[in-house]
């Protein structure tokens, strides 16, 4: 396979792991029948992949139902250090840029809590909604 080949499907595949919206971490009981089977799921709880680039992230929303175990893998594809914060619940990793980190909580009451950059806090916002 020619050079140009290999990098159209490395292009396409960060793409289609990229894209911009919401995720849903499925709960203990398994992804809804309405809800994609991945984000692959974890033992007592839900797992997700969320992108940190300079400056924002994607997805800007994760939903996580009520009680789970949840575990979100960071990836920081920008340039600089960035950090997911979720002030409310103490959760607080920092990322290197081309590095991975995971933040794992034990998710609260339902409600909707704001996730930040403490490095970029203008800028870098999303919403972790808890159901």
């Amino acid at each position: 396979m020619s050079n140009v080949g290999v990098w159209a499907i490395v292009i396409a595949g960060l793409l289609a792991a990229c894209g911009p919206g919401e995720v849903e971490v499925p709960g203990p009981e398994g992804p809804a029948d309405d809800v994609p089977a991945s984000p692959p799921q974890t033992p007592g709880g839900g797992e997700a992949v969320v992108q940190m680039r300079d400056f924002a992230f994607e997805p800007a929303g994760v939903s996580v139902p009520s009680g789970a175990d949840v575990a979100l893998q960071l990836r920081n594809s920008g340039q600089v250090s960035h950090t997911f914060t979720v002030e409310d619940l103490a959760v607080d990793v920092t990322v290197e840029p081309a590095g991975v980190g995971v933040a794992t909580f034990s998710a609260p009451d339902p409600g909707t809590y704001e996730f930040i950059c403490r490095f970029h806090p203008g800028q870098m916002t999303g919403e972790l909604i808890v159901e």
